[in-house]
């Protein structure tokens, strides 16, 4: 696979990695126009963006959109994850806590 890193919008990286046009090209095609974009200011870089969304309209925005939702959905996983423990820290905490105070009576 093509390295994506050279390109300055993270929007646009996204897109390429989404995009069925680009992952179709060989991969001589794919570094000689990471190339050339990589050369464009990032404003390019985001007409650039727009031109594959409008060209790809029909599934493109849909695989951005599912995407984004996938994260969301992992983020709240390691949240779930964190805030389970950080429960089970507190209730440790206040148990030893407990028992402490209960000695001293």
């Amino acid at each position: 696979m093509a390295n994506l890193d050279v390109i300055k919008d993270y929007f646009l990286r996204t897109v390429l990695e989404e995009s069925d046009n680009f992952k179709a090209l060989s991969e001589e095609e794919k570094e000689k126009s990471l190339k050339q974009m990589a050369k464009l200011s990032e404003e390019k870089q985001r007409d650039l963006c727009k031109f594959f969304v409008s060209q790809e309209k029909d599934n493109l925005p849909g695989k951005l959109f599912m995407r984004f939702v996938n994260k969301v959905s992992n983020s709240l996983t390691a949240l779930g994850n964190v805030a389970e423990k950080d429960k089970g820290i507190i209730k440790k905490y206040r148990e030893g806590r407990n028992h402490a105070s209960e000695g001293k009576i």
